[in-house]
């Protein structure tokens, strides 16, 4: 869910955009689905419940470091469309 900030601005860059906590439902609805995410794997009572593992060092490190690699991703494809862009305005003119 971190890397729908990425997508905030398909052109500019995420330190580029207005600040984050300028959309609170975005904020607001993140938060919500982290909550919910984190809390039935955290939560014995859920885990139970929906018949979930607890998630040892490693697993935690994929689901922290995927959401930021994807936003990663998206933030070098921004940088690629606008060296593109520029380097085809370059070559019409």
């Amino acid at each position: 869910m971190i890397y729908i900030f990425g997508y905030r601005s398909l052109r500019r860059p995420l330190l580029r955009t207005r600040p984050v906590g300028q959309n609170l439902p975005l904020v607001a609805a993140i938060s919500a689905g982290l909550a919910l995410g984190i809390g039935a794997v955290s939560v014995s009572l859920l885990r139970n419940i929906l018949a979930l593992a607890p998630l040892g060092p490693a697993e935690w490190a994929l689901v922290l470091g995927v959401p930021f690699a994807l936003l990663g991703i998206v933030e070098i494809a921004k940088l690629l469309d606008t060296r593109l862009r520029r380097r085809a305005g370059r070559s019409t003119s």
